[in-house]
């Protein structure tokens, strides 16, 4: 009619054996579920949040004479200070003029007339389009230039106006620290403790954006990307792809090394973390710009606990159409 205590013992321990197979699979369920989150969110967050970075990085040199937003140390629209990579574009800023351009004619007309018909006394920087030699700073009332004299040489295509930021609107008097923006971009140490999902040795990787040059303000782009490994091997890289008088391609470590060359490709590698940390470990070593010469290559080594950690290798080719 009912049960002894020792078959209750023996059901109670079939039960338990039962129970606890469910819950490991489970928790290895859990764990691997958990995961892929984190794979699909890395992926998400470099669509939307570090594509456009580099689209920024592709205007370096828009809206940019041979001779205006350069100080006397750094002449070019692109270089590398310390660990920071830094381009002066008019293209890279928050306002909503940012980017706009058009073809200047004789009349002082800027077309397509559509777009500047609306904008009054603001600010436009003139350039050539054949030599990009600067023409002048100018402001803009109903769609033509009013500070430069045009004439009947000024053919149409061959001056191009770009909107400049200017808070003060004192177009003529602009000079190399209101004419761009310069965007920064580095991987800087969490401000606070580092998150709890994040491996040791990752920073966040971040964008400033200022109409001033020199002046920083970075905010995060991305979290858990790698920094540094005590060799002192980076996680953001670049390497700069020039081409000489006769057309071949060489790639140097920063800009400056392309001598008479001129500088045309940006490629950059970046590793992020992509999973929380695993039971199993993954490789010791990853590896940037492996297609090129050994010299040229970048060789991460990761600390045994890094390696319970799934990591992204980006790695791309940009190519600055501006400085065609």
């Amino acid at each position: 009619k009912g049960v002894t205590l020792v078959e209750l013992m023996i059901t109670l321990a079939i039960f338990s054996i039962v129970a606890g197979m469910i819950y490991s699979v489970y928790i290895s369920f859990l764990k691997h579920a958990t995961s892929e989150r984190r794979v699909s969110k890395t992926e998400i967050d470099l669509l939307n949040l570090f594509w456009p970075v580099l689209k920024d990085i592709q205007s370096a040199g828009f809206g940019i004479s041979t001779s205006h937003c350069q100080d006397a140390i750094y002449q070019d629209p692109i270089f590398v200070k310390d660990t920071e990579l830094i381009i002066r574009s008019t293209a890279v800023g928050p306002d909503k003029y940012s980017g706009l351009w058009g073809y200047v004619g004789e009349d002082c007309s800027v077309e397509p007339k559509d777009e500047w018909s609306s904008l009054n006394n603001e600010c436009v920087v003139v350039i050539s389009s054949i030599n990009r030699s600067l023409l002048g700073f100018s402001k803009i009332q109903g769609g033509r230039i009013v500070d430069i004299q045009c004439t009947p040489k000024i053919k149409k295509a061959d001056y191009i106006a770009y909107w400049v930021p200017d808070p003060d609107l004192k177009c003529p008097e602009l000079n190399i620290n209101t004419g761009c923006y310069e965007m920064s971009i580095d991987i800087k140490d969490y401000e606070e403790d580092r998150p709890k999902i994040c491996s040791d040795g990752t920073g966040k990787f971040s964008k400033s954006v200022s109409r001033y040059l020199g002046r920083r303000n970075y905010q995060p782009v991305l979290d858990c990307v790698f920094k540094s490994d005590r060799d002192g091997d980076k996680g953001l890289n670049y390497r700069f792809g020039c081409i000489d008088s006769s057309g071949g391609l060489t790639w140097k470590k920063r800009p400056e090394e392309c001598g008479t060359g001129k500088l045309r490709l940006l490629r950059l590698g970046l590793l992020v973390q992509s999973s929380p940390r695993m039971d199993s470990q993954g490789p010791q070593t990853i590896t940037f710009f492996e297609d090129l010469p050994p010299s040229l290559r970048v060789t991460i080594n990761l600390t045994e606990e890094q390696r319970y950690y799934k990591w992204r290798k980006l790695e791309e080719t940009i190519p600055l159409r501006n400085l065609e």
